[in-house]
């Protein structure tokens, strides 16, 4: 029988409100996991545990993380 460690994904991100152009910094605050998958919500991705990422336009973006 395997045991599942259980991962609670959660992350946070500053400046508060950027703007284009302006650098965020996304601060992983996951428990568990090795491995992390970030979508920027304009196409974008990234592998790292806490990328910083640019926005070229203005607008809402959904960011998502998923860890495994």
């Amino acid at each position: 029988m395997m045991a599942c460690k259980k991962i609670d994904v959660d992350f946070s991100y500053s400046p508060d409100q950027p703007k284009a152009g302006e650098k965020v910094t996304f601060t992983n605050l996951s428990t568990g996991g090795e491995e992390w998958a970030w979508t920027f919500g304009d196409g974008s991705t990234s592998t790292l545990k806490s990328p910083t990422y640019t926005y070229q336009n203005p607008g809402p973006y959904t960011v998502t993380l998923k860890v495994d």
